[in-house]
């Protein structure tokens, strides 16, 4: 029997599915599927977020109530507006740029920030060239896990995510109680994106950016993350934060450069306490001239955490048969097969 077929008989064996109408959130495999009848709407599971664009404003209460019933979580609810009609908020959410306690939902444009993050990094060129000689971009898991184990390398995004995010205590916490199953379930949900900065003589991973592509030209981005000590402070004559700022600025930049030329709307939750450096790279406050976004913020329910498990079950089910059955056929175990990755 082919890995295929068993990676769908597993999806078989695990699927499951919750309706709250007109809402239905299925696991079928390793990605959670939430929709609207045939409308896709993006979320990412174990990410405990729903962020997507809804294309028919007349649909957005009835979608707002199902999504409230089954996930619960964080939920940006983006709709396309025309001029001089006013869209109502559902009940319970609120616009973002109106929101009186959650003032970190920032909002970019592709084209700005490839503009303001290279004057930034043409203040350092020849620290760019090092990066760019040290260092490759990678956006595919095949290439992602090329040469090594693939346990090894999602240790290492978890020590990256661990170790260097530098975000809130409960999301530091949330890093540290997954396991390396929790980080493989992260890439592999539909929708997921990533960009990866790699050292190529080693393999060490030193910055992390994953998108969720939420329909139309909107994206939501999550985990950014790059490792500090990749250069020298001296280079920036021992001030941090002119270091953070021009890595940060590399880390955006490349991404931006890897992400499909549709998608120039991004969505991003700046690190508290580091909203000024999210500006700095060109993002801002959400006050979208095409668009509404509406948000919610709450714990998730337990079907979404539910979900969340399972997901990750089947990624470690689906993982470990994979290397039983690759073990027996070959002493030396290929990279993660295609069958294996949702993408």
């Amino acid at each position: 029997m082919s890995l295929s077929a068993i990676h769908r008989g597993l999806a078989l064996e695990n699927k499951q599915e919750f309706k709250s109408t007109p809402v239905t959130l299925t696991l079928d495999g390793m990605s959670p599927h939430l929709a609207y009848g045939h409308e896709r709407l993006a979320c990412d599971v174990t990410d405990n977020t729903v962020a997507t664009l809804i294309s028919n404003s007349a649909d957005l209460p009835g979608i707002a109530r199902g999504i409230d019933k089954i996930t619960g979580a964080k939920r940006f609810l983006a709709v396309l507006t025309q001029p001089g009609k006013e869209i109502v908020a559902p009940e319970g959410y609120v616009l973002a740029q109106a929101h009186k306690s959650f003032t970190r939902m920032r909002h970019g444009n592709r084209e700005v920030i490839l503009e303001t993050t290279a004057k930034i990094l043409a203040e350092h060129k020849e620290l760019v060239s090092e990066l760019d000689n040290h260092l490759k971009l990678s956006i595919d898991e095949h290439d992602l896990v090329a040469g090594q184990s693939v346990g090894e390398v999602y240790k290492k995004i978890h020590e990256l995510l661990v170790g260097h995010a530098g975000f809130t205590a409960s999301k530091i916490e949330e890093y540290s109680q997954e396991d390396i199953f929790g980080k493989m379930a992260r890439f592999k949900s539909h929708g997921i994106s990533f960009a990866a900065l790699i050292k190529k003589e080693n393999n060490d991973f030193i910055g992390i950016v994953r998108a969720l592509d939420m329909g139309g030209s909107f994206c939501y981005l999550s985990d950014e993350t790059i490792n500090q000590s990749v250069l020298c402070l001296n280079h920036f004559s021992n001030n941090e934060e002119q270091r953070r700022r021009f890595l940060f600025a590399y880390l955006m930049n490349r991404t931006c450069c890897t992400l499909p030329p549709s998608k120039h709307d991004f969505i991003i939750i700046a690190a508290a306490g580091r909203e000024a450096l999210y500006n700095m790279m060109g993002f801002d406050v959400l006050n979208l001239k095409n668009a509404a976004v509406f948000i919610q913020l709450g714990a998730p329910t337990q079907t979404f955490k539910d979900i969340k498990a399972k997901q990750i079950d089947f990624v470690k089910t689906a993982f470990e048969t994979e290397m039983k059955i690759t073990a027996e056929i070959s002493p030396t175990p290929p990279p993660v097969s295609k069958s294996y990755s949702s993408r």
